[in-house]
């Protein structure tokens, strides 16, 4: 990663693994769960927003397999 600011450019080297990575993500998010079970607030992401993540997951896999873009209408399904 390059950082640009008034005293100059700065580089980082990126951590060496995922989990390292996204370690406090994975905390905030274990933490929101944690909180949702507790307090039964509604969590900001529902079923419905994974299913549209697995749509277009697999829009992108046929996408790349035919070579062209997929029409993603509100009904479309893999083939």
């Amino acid at each position: 990663m390059t950082i640009a600011d008034s005293s100059g450019f700065h580089t980082t080297q990126p951590e060496n693994y995922f989990i390292e990575r996204f370690a406090q993500a994975y905390r905030l998010e274990m933490d929101a769960f944690i909180e949702l079970l507790r307090h039964g607030t509604a969590p900001l992401a529902g079923i419905r927003d994974g299913l549209e993540a697995q749509r277009l997951a697999e829009a992108a896999q046929v996408s790349l397999q035919r070579g062209q873009p997929v029409e993603l209408s509100s009904d479309w399904v893999p083939n």
